[in-house]
């Protein structure tokens, strides 16, 4: 998917939030639905002052022209990310469910196409605060924006497994989602310290959302194969180096 150069050049300083989706029309392509509701609308206009005024102060991640990738249908301009530990524990977990996937591989951009949604609950943070401080200074902003979408897609989609990672996700999606229309498996958060708390691995998140879509929802399952990453990852040390 090429962006066009408008979106690519706009930022946090630039731009405000509203004119980004409704004037440049980035938003990406298939949610005209949801963006034309009055209230997503007027929640969109609400929290772009917020947005831009703390953008005065701080560095914004991600870059604006790509906050809404999460939503796009093809990403085939997206080079593959470097490998973190929330990727790698998830590819240990579809390792152990008997998935193929190649743990050298953090690229979950396939799935996609497979119909998955990879959602944040906050969906800009400040560069270079400390990991809570930057999740949480954003999350009022993005909170009814949020349950806006969650309401949506609960409403507007056919029966649906939902993967609820960690407590924040639990909490912010839970109350919005018709359960007996839909399918929910939830756990622990798969960074360090969520994977102890409440516990991730184990749970059999992949093979349970495709039991429920394959015979419940009666629609075929996701192939959440990932292969091998074509090339290295990281440079290997020479034979030579004894590591001592």
């Amino acid at each position: 998917m090429v962006v066009d150069e408008p979106c690519k050049k706009a930022t946090y300083k630039t731009v405000s939030l509203h004119d980004f989706i409704y004037e440049n029309r980035c938003f990406p392509k298939g949610w005209e639905e949801f963006l034309d509701k009055k209230d997503v609308l007027e929640e969109i206009r609400s929290m772009s002052p917020a947005l831009a005024k703390d953008a005065e102060k701080y560095e914004i991640e991600p870059p604006m022209h790509s906050v809404f990738k999460a939503f796009e249908v093809r990403r085939d301009d997206v080079k593959t990310p470097g490998m973190s530990q929330v990727c790698l524990t998830c590819l240990w977990s579809l390792k152990w469910e008997g998935m193929n996937v190649g743990l050298s591989n953090g690229d979950l951009t396939p799935w996609l196409k497979e119909g998955v949604l990879l959602l944040n609950a906050v969906l800009t943070v400040r560069q270079g605060s400390g990991k809570i401080h930057r999740r949480l200074a954003h999350q009022p902003l993005w909170k009814k924006f949020t349950a806006l979408l969650l309401q949506h897609i609960n409403e507007t989609c056919k029966q649906s497994a939902w993967i609820l990672w960690g407590n924040e996700a639990i909490k912010v999606a839970v109350p919005h989602i018709d359960r007996r229309k839909h399918y929910i498996k939830a756990g622990g958060h798969p960074s360090p310290q969520g994977a102890k708390g409440r516990g991730f691995f184990g749970r059999n998140y992949f093979h349970c959302a495709n039991k429920f879509l394959v015979r419940t929802a009666k629609r075929g399952g996701v192939r959440w194969r990932l292969l091998p990453h074509p090339g290295p990852v990281m440079d290997m040390e020479r034979c030579d180096a004894d590591g001592l």
